[in-house]
């Protein structure tokens, strides 16, 4: 299993059962709609599971290249949100986010098949890889839950903890895939591409009351994409599988409540 699968599983279950053990606990706050900003860094990240595949009506291709890892990036984003009257712990919120998860040149193996003229043969060769990313952008449709205001009080009035989950919508730009052989020597700059998945987006954070309607707040957020790209290298599908882990912080502010 793929380091982005087993981290899919992982969070969503990390994170459903804590909505299900703290969902009893939540009572009657006020409904509110909000909008808001954040800036901060995503990292952690990695392209797993790399490999190309001949398109259909093109010669067997199957080719497997190690998993490389995405550097830090500055992340971004806007949300609005709104907690509703009848449910007041339970809220909905639109966000987007976005950043330029490049990765570096590192060390590759790459393995598979390719055609010959006398037939399929093995191949592998060692060098390095760079890929560089315009954007990765997030677009994210989250269900909230937010702490009581009784324990809202206990914590001394203005720490709201809060956890969600949620669709991601992950868009990337990927401007060029550049692999070197070992002497150092180029042997492949790729065209760039984009593509879209939709996929699991979870977060749980902190807000801070810093005044009735402003809220500070921190937050972690995780998601994932597989992508497949088609227009990179002539007669080659490429697919890759996306993680990244976010950190970000923010203000929000109150427009009705």
């Amino acid at each position: 299993m793929s380091r982005i699968r087993f981290l899919k599983k992982s969070v969503t279950y990390m994170i459903l059962s804590a909505l299900l053990v703290t969902g009893g606990l939540f009572t009657t706050v006020q409904a509110e709609t909000y909008f808001g900003a954040s800036v901060g860094a995503s990292f952690g990240g990695g392209l797993d599971d790399n490999r190309a595949t001949g398109i259909p009506g093109t010669p067997a291709v199957s080719l497997q290249m190690t998993d490389l890892d995405l550097d830090t990036s500055t992340a971004w984003g806007v949300r609005v949100g709104h907690y509703f009257s009848f449910l007041p712990w339970l809220g909905v919120e639109f966000q987007w986010y976005r950043r330029q998860p490049d990765a570096d040149t590192q060390s590759v193996n790459v393995t598979g098949t390719l055609p010959a003229a006398t037939g399929i043969f093995q191949f592998t060769g060692a060098g390095s890889a760079h890929v560089i990313t315009d954007n990765m952008d997030t677009f994210g449709f989250m269900f909230n839950m937010r702490a009581p205001e009784d324990l809202v009080q206990r914590m001394g009035g203005n720490i709201e903890p809060y956890l969600g989950v949620g669709l991601a919508v992950n868009s990337i730009d990927v401007e060029e895939i550049r692999l070197t052989n070992a002497a150092g020597t180029l042997s492949l700059a790729s065209a760039g591409d984009t593509d879209v998945d939709s996929s699991f987006l979870g977060q749980v954070g902190v807000n801070y009351r810093v005044t009735e309607r402003l809220r500070a707040f921190v937050e972690y957020k995780y998601t994932g994409a597989n992508f497949t790209f088609e227009q990179m290298m002539p007669t080659l599908a490429v697919e890759t599988d996306y993680s990244d882990h976010t950190v970000a912080v923010g203000l929000k502010f109150t427009l009705f409540k």
